[in-house]
């Protein structure tokens, strides 16, 4: 079904729509509005402006509320990502799941249970569709999380192992001074330092 409107202002230009919206938006009068238009508006009648008032008005005004609504959340999603910066590294996941997060918190700030039965009713495949979406991304954080430990385990090894180095480094250590001297090779060796 086609729900596309066919008035004589919806058949205007984008141009010429946008003026009559903002006109309308900014309070003016059907007749200033007709004015603006000159040869465009020379056939609309008071009865075509308030058709559009009550219908494709009210369409562009939810479109602006979409735009504004995408535009807040992208804005702060960037001051976030920015935060998270100064503090030290962010993951994309990371803020990922926050904005999910957020976006999660305001649905459920409006949430109708009533809705959600009569969804579950309708449409059971939608809960399973939610249910694995949540899944998955547990489960990718459950990786990442994996993975930043091993490295975390990794940078360890590697200081642990470079005290150790220092120390044999050291010409007063109490390693035989051989063996030190061959453990040393080996380590430049496998550094590519030597």
């Amino acid at each position: 079904m086609n729900n596309r409107r066919t008035g004589k202002i919806a058949r205007l230009s984008k141009e010429w729509r946008d003026v009559v919206n903002l006109m309308l938006q900014d309070g003016a009068t059907y007749q200033q509005i007709i004015d603006k238009l000159g040869d465009h508006g020379k056939d609309l009648t008071d009865q075509n402006l308030t058709n559009w008032k009550e219908g494709g008005y009210q369409d562009w005004c939810n479109e602006q509320d979409r735009i504004n609504t995408i535009r807040a959340r992208a804005s702060a999603s960037l001051d976030m990502i920015r935060a998270l910066k100064k503090e030290g590294d962010v993951h994309i996941t990371e803020a990922n799941e926050l904005m999910l997060a957020s976006q999660i918190n305001e649905v459920l700030s409006e949430f109708d249970p009533t809705l959600l039965k009569a969804l579950m009713a309708e449409k059971p495949e939608k809960f399973l569709q939610l249910a694995f979406a949540v899944t998955a991304q547990s489960g990718e954080r459950t990786k990442r999380e994996k993975l930043e430990l091993e490295l975390q385990k990794y940078k360890d090894k590697v200081a642990a192992a470079s005290k150790e180095l220092q120390k044999l480094r050291d010409p007063k250590s109490d390693v035989n001074p051989e063996e030190r001297s061959a453990i040393l090779d080996k380590v430049d060796e496998i550094l590519g330092l030597k």
